[in-house]
């Protein structure tokens, strides 16, 4: 499958001396979450653990919401960098809080 960048999305992987990072920048939606899916698989080909930083969002909806579900399933620690209270507020209304570890920011 190709996935095709979006002008309103972004997803970027890095790696450092920590650990695996997903930062999230702009809308993630039905329209962009193929990206951050496709992130998602990469990151989990190399690596065990993932932070996701979804500070740089503005907007995520429902389609969003299954791609932090998706990568939990798919890494042993699953991290999410705390500072979108849009994020967080969706997260905790689906009642998912529990299934995520909230970090501060590195």
């Amino acid at each position: 499958m190709t996935v095709i960048p979006h002008p309103g999305f972004d997803a970027r992987t890095r790696q450092d001396g920590v650990g695996t990072t997903l930062a999230l920048s702009g809308e993630l939606d039905c329209a962009t979450a193929e990206l951050a899916y496709a992130e998602v698989k990469l990151a989990a080909a190399v690596a065990h653990e993932l932070t996701i930083d979804p500070r740089g969002l503005t907007f995520m909806d429902a389609a969003g919401l299954h791609v932090l579900l998706y990568a939990r399933e798919q890494f042993a620690r699953l991290s999410i960098v705390r500072g979108n209270a849009h994020v967080e507020r969706l997260i905790e209304l689906a009642g998912l809080s529990a299934r995520f570890m909230f970090v501060s920011a590195r």
